[in-house]
C-alpha cells in the first residue's frame, strides 16, 4: 500500500498549530483495504517550546468535548513533538512501498500543511513529496456532486476527534468514493 490517510488534532487552526495527536493509516483506495496504523499524542509544552500556536478559542472547544476525547490532551504517554514526528517519519519510511507515498488529509491548508510546518520547525525532512498530497475534502465534494453519495457522514467506528479513529473513517469513505468514481470511469463494452 502506498496511500496514507492522516488526521491530526491540534490546539489551533493556524499553519503552525500545536499538535495534540497524529493518526494515520495506510490504505488502498481501490479496494478499501486498511494497512499499518500509527497514533501518537504530543505534549503541549514541547509544541509551545517550538513556537507552535495555541489558540484560546480552540482550547475552549476542547474543554467542551467529552472526557474520552479530552484524554488526548493529558495522555501520560505523550511525546515531545520532535520525537513523535521522528517516529512518524520512520513509520512512513518503513511501511511505504515506493518510499514516495500519497498522503491524504483534510484540506490543502490543514493536516498536511500543519504537519509540513511542524516537520520544518523541528528540523526533520518532510517524509513525502509535496506533489503527492491528496485532499479528502475534494474527493468528498466529487462524491456529492458527481455521484450523489456522501459516505463521510456514515457512523464512525470509534471516537470522533481521535486522530486514528478519524483517519480510519476517512480512509473508508474516501475508498468508497474512489471506487464509485473508478466504476463510473471504467471502459464499457460497446454492443456490436
Amino acid at each position: 500500500m502506498n496511500h496514507i490517510m492522516i488526521d491530526i488534532e491540534t490546539l489551533s487552526t493556524a499553519k503552525n498549530a500545536a499538535l495534540v495527536s497524529i493518526g494515520a493509516v495506510f490504505f488502498n483506495p481501490a479496494t478499501g483495504e486498511l494497512g499499518e496504523k500509527f497514533y501518537r499524542t504530543v505534549t503541549r509544552r514541547s509544541c509551545e517550546d517550538t513556537w507552535m500556536d495555541v489558540d484560546e478559542n480552540t482550547v475552549a472547544w476542547w474543554e467542551k468535548q467529552s472526557e474520552v476525547v479530552r484524554a488526548a490532551l493529558n495522555c501520560p504517554n505523550a511525546l515531545p513533538v520532535a520525537v513523535a514526528l521522528h517516529q512518524f517519519a520512520a513509520w512512513i519510511e518503513i511501511h511505504s512501498e515506493e518510499h514516495k507515498p500519497f498522503v491524504w488529509g483534510n484540506g490543502p491548508s490543514f493536516d498536511c500543511a500543519i504537519l509540513a510546518t511542524a516537520f520544518a520547525a523541528v528540523g526533520i525532512k518532510l517524509p513525502w513529496r509535496y506533489s503527492n498530497e491528496r485532499c479528502v475534502r475534494t474527493i468528498v465534494d466529487l462524491g456529492r456532486s458527481l455521484l450523489g453519495i456522501d459516505p463521510k457522514h456514515s457512523q464512525i467506528a470509534g471516537v470522533a476527534h481521535n486522530a486514528l479513529d478519524d483517519a480510519i473513517h476517512q480512509a473508508k469513505y474516501v475508498s468508497q468514493i474512489y471506487q464509485s468514481l473508478s466504476a463510473m470511469a471504467a471502459p464499457r463494452e460497446v454492443a456490436a
